[in-house]
């Protein structure tokens, strides 16, 4: 009878014990959360909202900046494919639109 109460108190004793770690582990990654959400909305500013949809219509600027970076996209795709097919520093160091910057 001995032995089953000494059982059940260190269950319960470890039990609690690992409640308490895992409740301080919880409260010390939410404190860590919050501290990198604020630092990271310190190091990125202030966002500013650029309107995407003129009236329910998608803007021409928009259509015209999305085909841009989906050629871009497959350019360096391409690029990509042909490295891997076969490595090379040439094509290592090849750029997709002829210039380091997007055109």
């Amino acid at each position: 009878m001995e032995t089953i109460i000494l059982t059940v108190f260190l269950v319960f004793v470890f039990g609690a014990i690992l409640l308490i770690l895992g409740m301080g582990y919880r409260s010390m990654e939410e404190e860590r959360g919050k501290k990198l959400t604020q630092e990271f909305e310190l190091a990125c500013g202030p966002t500013v909202p650029i309107p995407s949809r003129l009236n329910g219509r998608a803007a021409p600027l928009d259509d015209a900046l999305l085909m841009r970076v989906q050629r871009y996209v497959d350019r360096e795709q391409a690029l990509a494919d042909a490295f891997v097919s076969q490595p090379s520093v040439e094509t290592l160091y090849s750029v997709a639109g002829g210039s380091s910057k997007m055109n």
